[in-house]
């Protein structure tokens, strides 16, 4: 069994040119659909939805594809993401990375307590 690789985010550019290579129905650029992922998420790290739309978006014009299913279970993904946001030096991208952040680490500190109650019985 392959053992999953940290990537380093793709450009949208070249993220499009590979899902057209490895997908016999391309179809219309992920940000063009909806993401079923998004409120998920979303409600998971308790912000709105609005504002993590906003993220996904200045990434994206930044140049990064974010997967939203990752950001929800891979955090060491989530966070390096955070920190590359937060290095573009786009003002209003830094803000909702710091506070994207904080809410990961929310979220990752209620997996925890729950994990330790789950042992605890």
């Amino acid at each position: 069994m392959a053992v999953p690789t940290l990537r380093s985010p793709v450009p949208v550019a070249a993220a499009g040119a590979v899902h057209a290579q490895h997908s016999s129905d391309a179809g219309p650029p992920v940000s063009d659909r909806a993401d079923p992922w998004l409120h998920q998420l979303a409600a998971s790290l308790a912000v709105e939805s609005r504002a993590l739309a906003e993220f996904k978006a200045l990434m994206q014009r930044e140049g990064f594809r974010l997967e939203m299913s990752r950001l929800f279970f891979d955090l060491v993904y989530a966070y390096r993401q955070l920190a590359i946001a937060h290095s573009l030096g786009v003002p209003r991208l830094r803000t909702l990375a710091l506070e994207l952040f904080e809410a990961c680490q929310r979220l990752d500190q209620r997996r925890r307590d729950l994990s330790e109650r789950s042992v605890a019985h």
